[in-house]
């Protein structure tokens, strides 16, 4: 553990790097200084899980990540959208971008340009002019005044120096991004904060065709507490879950209107059995067992979705009974990590039927 007074002066010598990484991210110099006070802040309540100071860039380095992470949710979803980096551009697709995608895109083109500042300057500019700039070989070619074949063999060796970065130095950090349902292997731990405790990360895997989220703190010894079928075509943890979810509230009320849904390993059918606090699906033809717990299904709707999206780190609240429109009811209810806000949702207790949903800003 590092003593107080060493701590202080690291962190006094890291601030321009950390200022320069503000500047990046958010591309907005008018709040680097609010948010560099916030990355303070978080790291010096924080600073006695440092124990060696060869970690501190690194560990000051993802703080400084996940506020302006926060930073830039809360700004998309006011609708004050900066302008997106234009490695970005390079690497997605044209189209409509929700939230989440906004954000992940932010965040994938800054991971890929510290790839690119680990090669070579010749073979990063290069890969820059060709792949950001859109020039041809032979553009690149006059310019440096070589042939068009060196200029295409430079190319070829920079990509696979290129990716050869991203599949190990830079593996766990580009993998959530960019893993696919095929890929399969052990659990990946995510950027995504367990909504239960707000303190975790979930990790994911996939198993057997289905994708798996559990928390390391929260999960029981029965198993992952997420499982669904991956939505075909879609890539990332964040996006595969919203995905899901979205599918689910479309489901949800005519579900619960036939006492069935589809089961998630073959898809067929199937009878959904009502428990204390959770939907429970078991298929007999493929022996799936599937559960949707109330706490789930709160954040499974839109606003609960947005609250997620919007705080990022959540923790749920302890559930009470209590009547809602004279109806016996369950509430379910959210609390933001770093305020008071909550989202709260009623349920049925007999039916599970939503009766209301109320969010407070803290």
């Amino acid at each position: 553990m590092l003593a107080d007074e060493q701590f202080n002066l690291l962190l006094l010598r890291q601030q321009p790097a950390l200022r320069r990484l503000c500047v990046y991210m958010t591309r907005s110099e008018d709040v680097v200084d609010d948010l560099l006070q916030t990355i303070l802040l978080e790291a010096w309540e924080h600073r006695h899980s440092v124990r060696d100071e060869r970690a501190l860039p690194r560990w000051l380095s993802a703080i400084a990540r996940n506020v302006c992470r926060m930073w830039l949710r809360h700004k998309v979803l006011h609708q004050q959208r900066a302008p997106l980096l234009d490695l970005s551009e390079a690497i997605d697709e044209l189209g409509g971008m929700t939230l989440e995608e906004e954000v992940e895109r932010r965040e994938l083109a800054y991971l890929l340009d510290r790839a690119l500042g680990c090669l070579p300057i010749e073979t990063r500019a290069l890969l820059v002019a060709h792949l950001i700039e859109g020039r041809s070989a032979s553009e690149s070619a006059l310019r440096l005044g070589i042939s068009v074949r060196t200029v295409e063999k430079r190319l070829e060796r920079g990509k696979s120096a290129f990716r050869h970065l991203l599949q190990t130095d830079f593996y766990s950090d580009v993998a959530p991004y960019l893993l696919s349902p095929q890929q399969g292997g052990p659990w990946e731990t995510t950027r995504l904060y367990c909504p239960r405790c707000g303190q975790q990360c979930l990790r994911a895997r996939f198993s057997k065709g289905l994708l798996q989220f559990d928390c390391p703190s929260c999960s029981s010894m029965e198993g992952p507490y997420i499982t669904m079928a991956p939505a075909a075509g879609v890539r990332g943890y964040q996006r595969l879950l919203q995905a899901m979810m979205k599918t689910l509230e479309r489901r949800y009320a005519d579900s619960l209107a036939h006492a069935s849904y589809p089961c998630p390993g073959c898809g067929r059918t199937t009878p959904l059995q009502r428990g204390n606090e959770e939907l429970l699906l078991r298929c007999s033809h493929c022996h799936t067992i599937n559960q949707n717990s109330l706490p789930f299904l709160a954040l499974v709707l839109h606003p609960g979705r947005q609250f997620w999206l919007e705080h990022e780190r959540i923790c749920l609240l302890p559930r009470s009974e209590l009547e809602v429109t004279g109806r016996p009811a369950l509430r379910v209810a959210y609390q933001a990590v770093s305020s008071q806000a909550t989202h709260e949702v009623f349920f049925a207790r007999d039916t599970f039927e939503i009766l209301s949903i109320q969010s407070t800003k803290g």
